[in-house]
């Protein structure tokens, strides 16, 4: 069992930091998605630095990114949409993208 998954177990998910993710996560997110996917997320960090739009990373205790999402605000005015949302494959049913689990 890998170590964030025993702290996540012994801590919760509510223990793990939640941030921005950076353009120097990008080598650290290929669990993500294909290099396709990791193209698009470059481009979403660029229009997060233009305030477009707010990208999220949930981090590891060593702060390595587990986890990643992009709020989009251009679809309502009062409300965000979420997208791009996916955690590592071996931490996936911990609650980490669901606050509500368990």
């Amino acid at each position: 069992m890998s170590q964030v998954r025993a702290f996540i177990e012994e801590n919760g998910a509510a223990a793990l930091v939640v941030d921005y993710l950076t353009a120097d996560d990008l080598s650290h997110i290929s669990w993500s998605g294909n290099p396709a996917h990791i193209r698009s997320v470059a481009e979403k960090l660029k229009a997060a630095e233009r305030g477009e739009v707010e990208y999220l990373a949930v981090r590891a205790p060593d702060g390595s990114p587990i986890a990643k999402c992009v709020v989009e605000y251009s679809a309502a005015e009062s409300s965000g949409e979420v997208a791009q949302l996916a955690v590592r494959d071996d931490l996936q049913g911990l609650g980490i993208a669901n606050p509500h689990h368990p």
